[in-house]
């Protein structure tokens, strides 16, 4: 059986383990992230393969916090 290393985190884990990424991963990371998305890179050994997005739909009840907390 061969043994693969996976990782999946924010890209200070791939760089501590000396894993570039792409830059045009980077640039479209970059435009995701803008969009208040959170990002995580997916690396086989020392390859990055892509990322995963995360997104959250912001509550009726935050925002009704957020205004009473700005008043």
């Amino acid at each position: 059986m061969v043994k693969t290393s996976f990782y999946l985190g924010n890209e200070n884990l791939l760089v501590s383990h000396e894993i570039q990424i792409p830059e045009n991963l980077k640039l479209k990371a970059k435009e995701i992230q803008s969009k208040a998305h959170t990002l995580s890179y997916i690396a086989q050994e020392n390859e990055t393969l892509g990322f995963v997005s995360f997104s959250d739909k912001i509550k009726e009840s935050s925002r009704k916090s957020c205004s009473t907390f700005n008043e």
